[in-house]
């Protein structure tokens, strides 16, 4: 049964089972405060050749993704220690396919604040945010996932964002799977099935939510953590 759904300035609420996924090569380059790294679950990759780091002064450094690969973990350290720190943009647009696992070692998140995630590789390939993904901080930007012409790829498989997602952040992704958002989502989250769970908290009067289909036996709680407006439209066969 298809089940549809459209929410604006509500809470949604599901349980989440976290997977965790860390890299075991890491290639790493230093600048002034930040220190940028990129690992594969085997070898390691090349700064230069296989991925490149641009440092911006005191901005956060932007890290593109050059060869096409499902195993890449990306993430940004303080220069001087292992603590986590903010990135600009992550994009990835080779002619290729891409997963990505934004997450440092242990359990350590993959950046503080991220400016954008923009995966949109080139011609008629995929890419996809792998599980264990997190952000401690506020998700600025748009973060874009794309899906082959036949349907592959476009998918969220886990992703915490503790600090929330900011105004002009927009998730774009086909297939969304565990999403966290920890604090308020002033954003827009756009996607065309949820397969897993998703947990909001604090919707602010701009934050908007669209899923087109919720796969087969998901269940969903609204609750009222605070008072506004409410605006909540679904269609569900439940």
């Amino acid at each position: 049964m298809s089940r549809g759904l459209l929410i604006s300035r509500a809470v949604l609420v599901f349980a989440l089972p976290l997977a965790q996924q860390f890299a075991i090569a890491d290639t790493c380059v230093s600048s002034g405060n930040f220190k940028a790294c990129a690992a594969w679950s085997s070898g390691s990759p090349v700064h230069g050749t296989h991925f490149q780091v641009t440092f911006n002064g005191s901005d956060p450094p932007d890290v593109e993704l050059l060869v096409g690969r499902d195993d890449w973990t990306v993430y940004v350290q303080n220069s001087g220690g292992t603590a986590p720190a903010s990135m600009g943009q992550l994009t990835a647009s080779a002619s290729a396919n891409f997963t990505v696992v934004l997450a440092g070692p242990g359990s350590t998140p993959g950046a503080v604040n991220v400016g954008a995630i923009d995966l949109q590789p080139s011609g008629d390939h995929r890419s996809s945010l792998g599980a264990g993904s997190r952000i401690s901080g506020v998700l600025a930007g748009d973060l874009i996932l794309q899906a082959t012409s036949g349907g592959a790829g476009g998918v969220l498989t886990s992703l915490v964002i503790d600090g929330g997602i900011d105004i002009l952040g927009v998730v774009d992704v086909q297939v969304l799977g565990s999403l966290v958002i920890n604090d308020d989502h002033s954003g827009t989250i756009l996607a065309d099935v949820l397969t897993d769970n998703l947990t909001v908290y604090g919707i602010t009067q701009d934050g908007f939510i669209r899923i087109g289909d919720l796969e087969e036996g998901r269940r969903f709680r609204l609750l009222m953590r605070r008072m506004f407006p409410l605006s909540f439209m679904a269609n569900c066969n439940c």
